[in-house]
């Protein structure tokens, strides 16, 4: 059985045809609360710009009924019938300009024929989406990272000033040159020599005439 898609509070069946959603003349005048025949003249109107096999389609009348196309009844003249692609619907109604017209033509794209499009991708196109999803966000995360990196690096291009560090260890007087004053994070000696051997500082003696 044919799936149901409400519009507007509307129900339509959800037609297929050639592996995409399609939409008969008989659903636009429901939803667009027009005549039958409006829609069918705008057809006429515009049929030699509409490409057959990309905008629209032909079908008997045969197999529009064996595979539940159609709701309404159907005059006995009525041979064929035209399914309408999601471009040939946007060309078909584009001289509708009325609010619920502009209501309709959005619902449609949202929840009629965009919603063929998503539920017709395999779990591997699924998988890919998502993982280029995450590729976007880590993309983003890493130009962040090298945003704060540079300007850290800038802030300490600019920083002036060198520090002479003066300590004692086992009475005898050292020196090093650093950007800023590690004396006051160090409270004993021994601690201060320990941090620098770990960092591979080198110690020097200072010279004493």
């Amino acid at each position: 059985m044919n799936k149901m898609i409400l519009i507007n509070n509307t129900s339509i069946i959800a037609k297929e045809y050639s592996e995409e959603r399609v939409i008969t003349a008989w659903d636009i005048a429901k939803l667009h609360k027009r005549e039958i025949r409006e829609i069918n003249q705008n057809f006429k109107h515009i049929k030699d710009r509409l490409k057959y096999g990309e905008d629209y389609y032909v079908v008997s009348r045969d197999f529009a009924e064996s595979n539940q196309m159609i709701q309404e009844f159907l005059p006995n003249n009525v041979r064929e019938i035209i399914l309408f692609t999601e471009t040939g619907y946007l060309m078909l109604v584009r001289t509708l300009n009325d609010d619920l017209s502009w209501k309709i033509q959005k619902s449609l794209i949202k929840t009629y024929f965009t919603l063929k499009k998503i539920e017709a991708l395999t779990v591997e196109d699924m998988i890919i989406m998502q993982a280029n999803e995450v590729k976007a966000v880590k993309t983003k995360v890493e130009v962040l990272e090298d945003k704060i990196n540079n300007q850290i690096r800038k802030k300490n291009k600019n920083e002036k000033g060198v520090f002479l560090t003066k300590f004692k260890i086992k009475s005898k007087t050292y020196s090093i040159q650093t950007s800023k004053n590690y004396t006051k994070y160090f409270k004993q000696e021994k601690t201060l020599a320990k941090y620098l051997n770990e960092n591979g500082w080198k110690i020097y003696t200072e010279n004493k005439s």
